[in-house]
């Protein structure tokens, strides 16, 4: 990383430079000649971290990434709790035994819906869906997240969650710039308070 200059582009800020670079789809990242002129690597969707240094150190034409050296961070333990007690059919105990590692467990694993394998998307909306109507503030809060891909998923899980008459009535656009999504998202309030 040494030899690179991190730039992060907030494509609604600066439609004509991501134009320019033909994004049509986020995250996208690309690897640029030192004069701008050159693309060196171009991709989209994410990369875990061994896979996105052996990548990187190619394009740069370094050798030896240290790839191999990198593991993966462990779960925190309220993920760990909540997916475990979905998967067993026990959240509803945690819940009311230990509501804030429920609540917090939920939150972060509605996080992981912005998954871009369709296989790791489907498993962690299932184990979402487990949850019922007490997934329905944590889905309201992922609609309302930075990051696109988890507005998407959360969107597509609450959709199935709730009756279809409240999703027809309630619009949401997750690729609507922050202000719309905002106004939007408030009509949605009545129902985070649902599993409360």
């Amino acid at each position: 990383m040494k030899r690179a200059t991190c730039l992060r582009l907030d494509v609604d800020q600066n439609r004509a430079e991501a134009e320019r670079f033909q994004v049509n789809s986020i995250p996208r990242l690309l690897l640029l000649s030192s004069d701008g002129k050159k693309i060196l690597w171009d991709t989209m969707g994410y990369r875990d971290a061994q896979t996105f240094a052996q990548e990187f150190g190619e394009a740069l034409g370094v050798k030896d990434t240290g790839a191999r050296a990198i593991s993966a961070t462990p779960e925190p333990p309220e993920l760990t709790k909540v997916s475990a007690a979905l998967s067993d059919g026990t959240f509803h105990r945690l819940l009311l035994s230990d509501p804030k590692a429920g609540r917090s467990g939920l939150k972060l694993l509605v996080e992981k819906l912005g998954a871009f394998d369709e296989k790791e998307f489907k498993a962690e909306a299932e184990l979402v869906k487990k949850a019922g109507p007490d997934a329905v503030p944590a889905l309201i809060e992922g609609m309302g997240s930075k990051v696109l891909a988890v507005r998407v998923g959360s969107y597509k899980v609450i959709q199935n969650l709730l009756p279809k008459a409240d999703v027809a009535r309630l619009k949401f656009n997750p690729w609507a710039p922050g202000p719309t999504r905002s106004a939007q998202l408030a009509s949605w309030g009545r129902l985070s308070a649902v599993g409360r």
